[in-house]
């Protein structure tokens, strides 16, 4: 019989690891831990309890204390310090709402990056974009998600055409439709038994238009780069 914080091994008793108060089989499969120590039982180990993250020394540290705030396990919050940590959304250092960051929640439509123990920078996604991240190298925003009728078409977010709910890397590519078509099984701007009025079919139109103007555009841009280099 071993006493209290060693186990049986083979022909002696050998020490528990220090996390345990008792263990059996091995050092580290805990039966109880050490409450003193701000650990608890957790499928036969001994982890740090809430609000505590593991320091050095396999020793349970308070997350309340200076170190805790960069600590990922602590989710430290606190609007009032003026800088970020895991706990906040965002924490851009001023009590100025709607610009960006608000009570340390990023308010709708901005994104915002995130040093730890740092100011948060905002900043505001493009139109008819809903998610957007800051390009480190450019320092510009950068488009990553956008709303439904639109795409993502390098760094711009592109109207679908009028018959899709929502589409993906062109127009007419439709992944989920305003209405589906029941001859054909492809989608339609109106519902079954219903036809498009000339506002529809301008509103498509005018779509085509800007799709072929964005096109000329950029081969436009294409040329002029060319006759800088000649």
């Amino acid at each position: 019989m071993c006493s209290p914080g060693y186990f049986w091994n083979q022909n002696s008793c050998s020490k528990c690891d220090q996390t345990c108060l008792t263990c059996i089989n091995n050092q580290f499969n805990c039966l109880s831990c050490e409450q003193r120590l701000n650990r608890i039982l957790n499928n036969n180990k001994c982890v740090c309890t809430y609000n505590h993250f593991e320091g050095d020394n396999e020793i349970c540290i308070s997350c309340l204390v200076q170190l805790g705030k960069s600590q990922e396990t602590c989710k430290y919050q606190d609007c009032e310090d003026k800088v970020w940590t895991y706990g906040e959304e965002c924490d851009d250092g001023n009590d100025i709402n709607r610009d960006g960051c608000s009570n340390c929640k990023i308010d709708q439509n901005y994104s915002c990056s995130n040093k730890i123990l740092k100011q948060s920078i905002c900043f505001q996604c493009s139109a008819n974009c809903i998610q957007c991240q800051l390009n480190s190298y450019t320092n510009k925003s950068q488009r990553i998600k956008c709303q439904n009728g639109y795409f993502l078409d390098k760094n711009y977010c592109v109207e679908c055409s009028i018959n899709c709910l929502q589409c993906i890397d062109q127009a007419y590519n439709c992944i989920s439709c305003k209405f589906l078509s029941q001859t054909n099984h492809q989608c339609s701007v109106c519902e079954s038994g219903y036809i498009a009025d000339e506002q529809m079919e301008l509103a498509q139109i005018n779509v085509e238009i800007r799709l072929e103007q964005r096109k000329r555009n950029a081969m436009m841009g294409i040329l002029l780069k060319v006759m800088d280099v000649m």
